[in-house]
Order: structure tokens, then C-alpha cells, then sequence
């Protein structure tokens, strides 16, 4: 079963990393939640080499639209508690917004889609 999210929040960190010779980015996204709580921390992965590169131009701080598969992973932390993680992988992403107005955007982000090769482009 796959369940397709959209959610737009703030770019947290984002860190190119490796796996079997073969990059991704993994990015942190900070989802509000209302006045005086807590953002939500939504760790989000990204594969598509056109996405990745638009992505490059992207930093902490930025506010992006996020669309992609969610997955929710239990685990115990150190102090033996119960948790859930918020894990997304990103098919499309949308600039809303930069931290640094002065930075250029990209024009597009653009990525295949990975269920039938559609090609989506967001402005």
C-alpha cells in the first residue's frame, strides 16, 4: 500500500549521501503545526537526478511544497521510548519561497513520476 502526502513547510538540512552507487539528498522539513507548538520534522528523501540538481539551488530556511510517498517507521530512541518517524519520498517538489530573497530560484523543479513515467513540471 502506498500512501501519496502533500505538505509544505521549511527546509531543515539537506545532505547529499550514497547508496549502492547511487546518490540521493535527504532533506529535513519542518511542517507547522499552528501558533506556539512545535513544528513537525518530516525526513525526506529524493532520487530523481533532474530533482536533486534543482534542488542544489535550494537552502535552510527556504519554504517548499512536497509531494511523495509517505511511509511512518516506529522505533525506541536511547531512552527506551517508543517513537514515530515521518519518512517522505519526494516525486515533486515547489519552491514557494526563499529565506534569502536575494537568491535566484530555479525556474522548475521537475521529476518523473515513478509509477508510469509522466513527466510533471511546477512552477
Amino acid at each position: 500500500m502506498t500512501i501519496q502526502t502533500t505538505m509544505h513547510g521549511r527546509i531543515g538540512k539537506l545532505e547529499t549521501k550514497t547508496w549502492q552507487n547511487k546518490q540521493y539528498t535527504t532533506m529535513s522539513l519542518a511542517v507547522n503545526r499552528g501558533k506556539d507548538k512545535d513544528p513537525i520534522w518530516v525526513q525526506t528523501s529524493v532520487w530523481s537526478p533532474d530533482l536533486r540538481e534543482k534542488l542544489s539551488g535550494c537552502g535552510s530556511g527556504d519554504h517548499v511544497l512536497l509531494q511523495g510517498n509517505l511511509t511512518v517507521d516506529e522505533y525506541v530512541n536511547r531512552n527506551k521510548e517508543k517513537q514515530i518517524a515521518l519518512k517522505v519520498q519526494a516525486h515533486n517538489i515547489t519552491l514557494l519561497g526563499r529565506k534569502n530573497p536575494q537568491q535566484t530560484p530555479k525556474e522548475s523543479f521537475e521529476s518523473k513520476d515513478h509509477s508510469g513515467g509522466a513527466e510533471h513540471t511546477y512552477f
